[in-house]
C-alpha cells in the first residue's frame, strides 16, 4: 500500500490492529476488504467505482456481500486500491452471490 507523507502512524497502526483483530476473529469478506482499504484511502465508493470502470451500485453491491467481482474486476480493484490481488482473491469465497 502507498503511504504518503501526510498519513499519520498511528493511524495507521491502529487500522492494522483493528485488521488483525478482525482477521483472528474471522476471515473477513471481500467487500470488506474492499470497503476497509477504500476507506484508508479516503475514496469515496463514486471516485473507487470511476477507477475501476463499473456503476456505483456496483461498489455498494460488492461492499455489502450482494455481488461477488469477477477475477478480471478483482485485478482492476486491486490496482486501483494499491493491494495485491492476492489481498482480495483470499476473501473471496464462494457463496449465493453473482458474479460480475
Amino acid at each position: 500500500m502507498c503511504i504518503n507523507a501526510d498519513t499519520d502512524f498511528y493511524d495507521i497502526l491502529i487500522v492494522s490492529i483493528i485488521f488483525f483483530k478482525k482477521e483472528v476473529n474471522g476471515m473477513k469478506s471481500i467487500g470488506q476488504t474492499i470497503k476497509m482499504y477504500r476507506e484508508m484511502l479516503n475514496l469515496t465508493q463514486e471516485e473507487l467505482a470511476q477507477k475501476v470502470r463499473v456503476g456505483t451500485h456496483t461498489i455498494e453491491k460488492y461492499e455489502s456481500g450482494e455481488q461477488i467481482p469477477s477475477n478480471q474486476t478483482l485485478l482492476k480493484l486491486s490496482t486501483a486500491l494499491d493491494i495485491p490481488a492476492s489481498e482480495l482473491a483470499k476473501t473471496n469465497h464462494v457463496n449465493s452471490a453473482t458474479t460480475k
